[in-house]
Formats: C-alpha cells, sequence, structure tokens
C-alpha cells in the first residue's frame, strides 16, 4: 500500500496530515477533501473486513494509517 500511495502521490496525505491540510474557506480545500477521501476509500477497499473497523474509527488518514500498521504488526510475529 506504501509504495502505491507513494507512486500516486498521496503519501503526503497520510504522512503530514496537519501541514497539508488547507484552510476550509481556501479554495485548495474541496481538492484536498476529494484526496482524502479517495485515500480513505482505497485504505477500506484493500483490508479485510474485519480491519474495517480501525479505519472508520479514525479521525484522520494517518490515525487509520496508524491503526492498521499497529493491527497488522501484532497479527505478524
Amino acid at each position: 500500500m506504501h509504495q502505491y500511495l507513494v507512486g500516486q502521490g498521496y503519501w503526503g496525505y497520510i504522512k503530514e496530515v496537519k501541514e497539508n491540510q488547507p484552510d476550509p474557506t481556501n479554495p485548495e480545500y474541496s481538492t484536498w477533501e476529494q484526496a482524502t477521501s479517495r485515500v480513505m476509500y482505497f485504505l477500506a477497499t484493500c483490508v479485510h473486513d474485519q480491519m474495517c473497523g480501525y479505519i472508520r474509527e479514525a479521525k484522520t488518514l494517518k490515525e487509520a494509517w496508524e491503526n492498521l500498521k499497529n493491527c497488522l504488526s501484532q497479527a505478524i510475529p
């Protein structure tokens, strides 16, 4: 997933979520919001159904990514 997100130019939305979020009054906010929704959708469709709860409960993409990372690191010894 990481390589895909980097290749598509979306990794910054996870890595630096607070730094790249424009003010809601900024015209770029709509583009930013669409991109973050696209990434969240990608994450949700690429994980097992049982793991979707870790994404749904997240308030940011970074939090969703960290939740998935923690879940998977506990599952793999």
